[in-house]
Formats: structure tokens, sequence, C-alpha cells
């Protein structure tokens, strides 16, 4: 899908509508794996209420940096920082800048099969 420039475009655009902007939607097989990578940012504040509790959390100037495996039989690996400035609520915005490191797998191939049933 990233392969041409259109489908890179695409897909810059259609996260824009969604707040972020990506300076870097790429692929990358250097290591023998095919890599989507993505470097976005969201700037200005974002908020979300939860649900259960009624409390509103915000955070600012958002960055992300994603990259995973294009595999579509078995396991991808999958690794994204998302760093930011909290500002809502105080106990949160206490803590200023933060950072959170995931890691993990996803099965797409199977997840491509659930979706089309």
């Amino acid at each position: 899908i990233f392969n041409t420039d259109m489908g890179q475009e695409d897909f810059k655009e259609d996260m824009q509508t969604e707040g972020m902007v990506c300076s870097d939607i790429s692929c990358d097989d250097s290591a023998g794996t095919p890599n989507l990578t993505m470097n976005c940012v969201m700037e200005g504040e974002y908020c979300e209420e939860d649900a259960g509790d009624d409390e509103e959390f915000c955070v600012k100037d958002t960055m992300i940096d994603f990259s995973m495996d294009i595999v579509f039989v078995g396991s991808s690996n999958i690794e994204a920082t998302q760093c930011g400035t909290y500002t809502k609520p105080d106990y949160m915005a206490a803590m200023g800048n933060g950072c959170v490191y995931i890691q993990g797998t996803m099965d797409m191939g199977a997840m491509m099969e659930d979706a089309a049933l």
C-alpha cells in the first residue's frame, strides 16, 4: 500500500484529518523483513474523557514513532513510542512530559481474515 507516493500521500492526508501530521511514512526492508515506519506529531492539546470517572485527560505536543513488521502469515513485531506533555487533570499535569513505550506482536493475517467475515 505504501509502495507508491500516491498511497503514502493519501495516508498522510487521512492522518492529518485526525490531527496527526506525519513527517515520515515509509517502508524499510533493510533487515530482511518489510517494515512500516511512521514518525508523527499532534500539535496542540488533545483531550479524552474517561467514561467511568467523567474525568478529562489531556496531553499536548504529542510525538509518535511507530514501526511494524509487514508479515501477513504469523506474527508481526510492533514497537511504538508516544511522548507528550500532560495538561489535565492536575495530578497528571504535575508530571509534565511523559513517554510510553510499547512492544508487542500482532497476527495481521488472522486480523484480515476476521475482518473479511
